[in-house]
């Protein structure tokens, strides 16, 4: 019987990018509060020209059962025999993360609840794809990145992101995403205990008697971080002592664990976590 249709998480990025390292690591961080599947689309793509029929295979034999609540069944590939293997099985589960080259083609979006995606230098990309595979891909490389480059063509996945992740700048941050996806209206409600950890945070202060020059101690605390700022409020007023509206200076800046950064423009608005 059908169950109450899953989390659908898409984890798309061209190869050599990071998303299995994303994905694994996202889904031990998820099962904290969740059942979670991980499903991985090299397990359907039918040989090294396969990427087209792979992703069809996807959204109708994995993502189409998974969004009406039913276990998926679908067959991996077997490379050696050149042909369908055993059949394996993707239950329901409350979150589902699909992670692939193709996870969030046009024909799958209408059933994903989120996409990642993950962005890398083409050069990183290979690097990194050939040194994990070794020569198994080496003579495939440019034959398979020929066809990532004439989907693309074709669909803009990137564009259509809840989530832009930066691939090989640093250890991955799952942490980072997971706090991302507890902003998007789609994984709120069933994320609320993601949500509830950040809203359980207390703010510390202590007062120090001493008066530093607020543009040294900017310089000194922000000086070189990408996104800061320093408000001081005006003395509209006039008047003096403590109901005078300027004796507050505000510096702060979007690092840290929790820290974020928000671009509003055209109606749309983009929120960068660090990380």
């Amino acid at each position: 019987m059908p169950t109450s249709s899953p989390l659908l998480i898409a984890i798309d990025g061209r190869s050599g990018a990071g998303k299995t390292t994303l994905a694994v690591e996202l889904a031990a961080l998820l099962r904290e509060h969740h059942s979670v599947s991980l499903f991985h689309l090299e397990d359907v793509y039918p040989g090294w020209d396969g990427l087209a029929d792979g992703t069809a295979r996807y959204v109708e034999r994995v993502l189409r059962p998974l969004a009406a609540g039913r276990t998926a069944r679908w067959n991996a590939w077997d490379w050696d025999r050149g042909r369908d293997g055993a059949e394996h099985t993707t239950p329901a589960a409350e979150i589902v993360l699909l992670e692939g080259v193709g996870a969030a083609t046009a024909a799958a979006r209408a059933h994903l609840d989120a996409v990642i995606w993950v962005e890398a230098a083409d050069a990183v990309r290979m690097r990194t794809a050939l040194e994990r595979d070794g020569d198994t891909y080496a003579p495939f490389w440019q034959r398979w990145a020929d066809q990532e480059d004439a989907w693309l063509a074709e669909d803009d996945p990137a564009a259509a992101a809840d989530v832009l992740v930066q691939g090989h700048r640093g250890p991955p941050s799952p942490q980072a995403v997971r706090l991302a996806l507890t902003g998007l209206p789609s994984c709120a409600v069933l994320l609320a205990p993601e949500r509830a950890g950040r809203r359980g945070l207390t703010l510390d202060c202590e007062r120090i008697d001493a008066v530093p020059d607020p543009a040294a101690l900017f310089s000194t605390l922000y000086g070189a971080s990408p996104s800061a700022v320093w408000l001081d409020s005006s003395d509209a007023t006039g008047t003096t002592g403590r109901d005078q509206r300027n004796r507050f200076s505000i510096l702060a800046d979007s690092g840290g664990v929790f820290g974020q950064q928000a671009l509003h423009r055209a109606g749309v608005t983009e929120i960068n976590l660090p990380g």
